[in-house]
């Protein structure tokens, strides 16, 4: 190939004409626009054929990285002597002439480079002999965000012509052009190997749970070779599961509160956010949501979060992860939904009295943990309106969270519409078991005054089983175990006895023959002397500490009993009399505390 000296001189001033060698170096950048090769590969075809074919002997190609105040040389072609100090690849920006082209748009022409004010630019000049340079901006081209800049030497000084910068500027254009083609390229390749890795990572985790092995690990493996983080939310969007993986911050702790991020995701496109969510500003984290078992009460949320901008790629991998999630979690369900039908059966036939199979029963029971004979107390936990559908979810609720809890020894499960617990008897004290189911019970949302808490006396299983469940009936349907309160059945002492008639009705008949006649006198009269009656009783017959009871005179007391006496038509005197009314007015209470008009379930 002939020198540049012998390039003939032309109206462009010093220096050749571009003609057939300057056609070729184009022809050999356009080659490359739809080459699909690699980014390197193109970088090293844009050097090698301006300083083949042109009279710039030596080109480069740097990546500038402003923060850091640093320029890379990525490419470079030289056929002008150099030796290894000639071989610097990492300049300071401030001390070559690429830093004007910072916000520019150039070219920027270089007379005489040995000259140069930029004290490194000048000094390679000399080392390398070459004089005038011009420095092109890539236009569209960024390597991981840096700004690409094209830079070309030759050995003369001088200026140079309108129509060689137009010739250099149609290089820049081109290799442009064939870089951005090439970063599709790369960008391809690195989505088909994301993918395909993805897959592998997926298809893995798939067949673990088809094995059976444990879904938090799966899920967690699966975060962390994706890197992203995934939250698995309750239908009340209380985070259930939450992982990340290791390049993020352990949740709750970093910059981005993971739970947080997904429940305000969901609000949002449920329409529902609160005047306490987030506001809408794009977060560094993107939220992929998506709705497990739809239709449900129980629906529960996966959601995927991925940090970095948005590609179609990342997007498709978001919607496989949640598709595996949604694989996880209902394979993990359907266990579960198994077990919980196992546990259920086992609890309803314990509280029957006739077991369909008792060795069966004595079976379920021992690998519930439970192995006959033990000492156990049985727990109900049931909505004071069991039609009620939001309480119903409340006992849902309830049920999740115990479960979800573990408690050695304790079996939680369903019968007859209530969550049952059956936990180890702690002693003969049953305040240490108040004591343990209050604590079991902390913090779950709903025990309050919608919910009755009634726990039995203790006994051994399955022998004691339906005498159990019994006493915790008898205290639910009399009403006693109202509030959110642990009620115990020996909290009654001597009446418990009075609790168990009020399971045939013999509670509302009692109180009828006895205080019939005076409720309805009140109800007529817009009377007291139900509640008269009552203090009485409680006072012992006292006739002053009785009056002071009721913020009335004695006189006024006497003419009140009187005129219960007449309409009872009994002797207050007789002490059978007394016990008899003060036996059916605490059974009247119980009957209006059940909740029901008359009593009629009790």
């Amino acid at each position: 190939m002939p020198s540049p000296e012998e390039h003939p001189s032309g109206p462009l001033g010093p220096g050749p004409v571009p003609g057939d060698h300057e056609v070729e170096a184009l022809r050999r950048i356009a080659a490359t626009v739809n080459s699909n090769l690699e980014l390197s590969a193109v970088l090293d075809a844009i050097v090698s054929a301006v300083s083949a074919f042109t009279e710039w002997q030596l080109c480069w190609v740097t990546a500038l990285d402003v923060p850091a105040g640093v320029a890379e040389v990525i490419a470079r072609e030289d056929r002008l002597t150099y030796s290894g100090d000639s071989q610097q690849r990492i300049w300071p920006i401030e001390g070559i002439p690429a830093r004007d082209l910072i916000g520019g748009t150039g070219p920027i022409v270089v007379d005489d480079a040995q000259q140069s004010p930029y004290r490194f630019y000048a000094d390679d000049a000399r080392r390398r002999g070459y004089r005038c340079g011009v420095l092109l901006p890539l236009r569209e081209p960024y390597l991981d965000g840096r700004p690409l800049v094209l830079a070309v030497q030759r050995r003369t000084a001088g200026q140079v012509g309108d129509r060689a910068l137009a010739f250099l500027e149609a290089v820049a254009d081109l290799s442009s052009v064939a870089l951005a083609n090439a970063g599709k390229v790369a960008d391809e390749q690195r989505n088909i190997a994301e993918l395909v890795r993805a897959t592998a990572t997926l298809r893995t985790g798939l067949a673990a749970t088809l094995e059976g092995r444990d879904g938090e690990e799966i899920l967690a493996a699966v975060a962390d070779t994706l890197d992203v983080a995934i939250v698995v939310a309750h239908h009340n969007l209380a985070p259930m599961f939450v992982t990340a993986g290791q390049s993020w911050p352990p949740p709750g702790k970093g910059a981005a509160d993971y739970a947080a991020l997904a429940r305000d995701e969901i609000r949002r496109q449920q329409g529902t956010r609160g005047h306490d969510a987030s506001p809408d500003v794009p977060p560094p984290v993107r939220v992929k949501v998506t709705e497990l078992l739809p239709g449900s009460e129980r629906r529960l949320w996966a959601c995927v979060l991925r940090r970095g901008a948005v590609t179609r790629v990342e997007t498709a991998l978001d919607s496989l992860v949640n598709v595996a999630v949604g694989i996880v979690v209902g394979r993990s369900l359907l266990a579960t939904a198994a077990q919980d039908k196992e546990t259920d059966t086992a609890l309803a036939e314990l509280v029957r009295r006739s077991p369909s199979d008792p060795l069966a029963l004595r079976v379920r029971l021992a690998a519930l943990g439970l192995p006959p004979p033990v000492r156990c107390r049985v727990v109900r936990i049931s909505a004071r309106s069991p039609v009620d559908t939001d309480l119903r979810r409340v006992l849902s609720d309830v049920h999740s969270v115990l479960r979800s809890r573990r408690v050695s020894g304790v079996v939680v499960g369903w019968v007859d519409s209530s969550v049952v617990m059956v936990l180890p008897d702690t002693g003969d004290d049953h305040r240490e078991a108040v004591a343990a189911i209050r604590g079991m019970l902390h913090g779950v949302a709903g025990i309050g005054t919608a919910l009755t808490v009634a726990m039995s006396a203790p006994g051994e299983v399955p022998a004691d089983g339906a005498r159990m469940w019994a006493e915790c009936e008898t205290l639910t349907l009399a009403g006693v175990a109202g509030g959110g309160d642990v009620i115990a059945y020996e909290g009654f002492g001597a009446l418990a006895f009075l609790l168990s008639a009020c399971r045939d009705g013999e509670a509302n008949r009692f109180v009828e023959a006895r205080l019939g006649e005076l409720r309805r006198y009140d109800t007529e009269h817009s009377g007291s002397l139900v509640g008269t009656l009552e203090v009485f009783l409680q006072c012992s017959a006292r006739f002053q500490e009785t009056a002071r009871a009721l913020c009335v005179h004695v006189s006024t007391l006497r003419y009140r009993l009187d005129r219960i006496t007449e309409v009872l038509g009994v002797d207050l005197k007789d002490p059978d009399e007394r016990f008899s009314l003060a036996l059916a007015c605490r059974l009247m209470r119980m009957v209006e505390a059940s909740g029901t008009p008359g009593g009629k379930h009790l």
